[in-house]
C-alpha cells in the first residue's frame, strides 16, 4: 500500500510540475548580460529584483520555467569568490537570456550536437572554433542545454560538452 501511495505522490508532483511548466535541470553556466555589467537577479519570475550579480559569475541552475531559470543561493562572482544571493537562502531567478556557456577544451574539440534533447535523434559532429562557439543558450533540458551558435546552427548539446567556468576551459 505504502508503494502504491508513493508512486501515486511522485506521479502527481510531476504531473503539476509539468503543468506549471516547469522543467527540472542540474546545470553550471556564467551571467553574461550582453546590454548591462551586471544581471538582475529575482525572487520570482519576473519579480522584484533582490540582487544584481556581476558578469562572468558561475551559477548553479536547477529549474527552468518559460524563459527564466532558477539558480542556487550559493554562486561565485567574477573575482572567483564563493558568495551567497542572500544570508536567509532560497531559490532566485535570472533570465536565460542572461546566461552562457561554453564548449570544453581549448579549441579543436569534437562535440556532438542533436535535432532534440536525445541521443537517439539526428547527430552532428563539429569541431569547435570561432564559428563553432556558443552564442546563447535558448532552453535547458535535464542533462542537455539548446545554444544557437556563432554560426547560426541551434542544436542540443549533452552537457558534458559545457563548461559553465568563464576563466577556465573545464579539461
Amino acid at each position: 500500500m505504502r508503494k502504491v501511495l508513493l508512486f501515486i505522490f511522485l506521479l502527481l508532483s510531476s504531473v503539476g510540475m509539468m503543468a506549471q511548466g516547469r522543467v527540472k535541470v542540474s546545470m553550471g553556466v556564467y551571467t553574461c548580460d550582453r546590454k548591462d555589467s551586471t544581471v538582475n537577479v529575482r525572487r520570482a519570475p519576473n519579480g522584484d529584483v533582490v540582487a544584481r550579480l556581476n558578469n562572468l559569475s558561475q551559477v548553479r541552475i536547477d529549474m527552468i520555467q518559460g524563459k527564466w531559470c532558477r539558480m542556487r543561493n550559493d554562486y561565485v562572482d567574477d573575482a572567483g569568490e564563493y558568495r551567497k544571493v542572500s544570508k536567509t537562502g532560497g531559490r532566485f531567478w535570472v533570465h536565460i537570456s542572461c546566461l552562457a556557456c561554453d564548449f570544453i577544451g581549448d579549441g579543436g574539440v569534437e562535440i556532438d550536437l542533436y535535432e532534440e534533447a536525445s541521443r537517439k535523434s539526428k547527430r552532428t559532429v563539429i569541431t569547435t572554433d570561432e564559428e563553432n562557439r556558443p552564442q546563447e543558450i535558448l532552453d535547458m533540458r535535464g542533462g542537455w542545454i539548446r545554444l544557437k551558435l556563432v554560426n547560426g546552427v541551434v542544436a542540443w548539446v549533452p552537457e558534458e560538452y559545457i563548461c559553465g567556468n568563464p576563466l577556465t576551459v573545464c579539461n
